[in-house]
């Protein structure tokens, strides 16, 4: 990772620390109550990074058939081969510089042990650590944006 894809995910971080983002599951950002054509106001993780892009890059959010997409500048947006309602378009993955459109995060085991679906993605040795990916830790286990943001800067900032 590039210190400039280091630096935007920090502005990652610290967009989902801000407060500014209501959070919700499983869809980039929701469609407005009550009115399917037009954007709502909440997001997930990988909602509040295409914004990030948005407000660094450009690119806009497009409601289409009451889904909500990210188009990125440049995208066909007709074509929506780049597009998905729940991860990262191909461009804004690359500009942060995940490996894919859907990040792993290194979570602490302590913050999944209210779980008990019997799913412990614990690597083999017992570790404090595990890996999730940035849609489990939203939508599965519904880890908060300070708690996501956390394991961002575990998995991509720390030393």
């Amino acid at each position: 990772m590039t210190k400039a894809q280091k630096a935007r995910v920090r502005m990652l971080v610290k967009a989902l620390r801000s407060g500014k983002y209501r959070q919700t599951q499983n869809t980039l950002r929701t469609e407005k109550d009550g009115d399917r054509a037009k954007l709502g106001d909440k997001f997930c993780c990988l909602g509040v990074a295409c914004d990030v892009y948005r407000k660094e890059v450009g690119g806009k959010w497009k409601v289409e058939y009451g889904d909500v997409i990210f188009v990125p500048p440049g995208v066909d947006d007709d074509l929506r081969e780049d597009l998905d309602t729940a991860t990262l378009p191909e461009t804004v993955r690359k500009w942060f510089g995940f490996k894919t459109v859907d990040p792993d995060l290194k979570v602490l085991v302590s913050e999944l042990e209210h779980f008990e679906d019997g799913y412990w993605p614990v690597s083999p040795k017992k570790s404090k650590f595990a890996k999730l990916s940035a849609t489990e830790a939203n939508d599965t286990y519904r880890f908060t944006f300070k708690q996501i943001a956390d394991a961002f800067e575990r998995k991509y900032l720390s030393k």
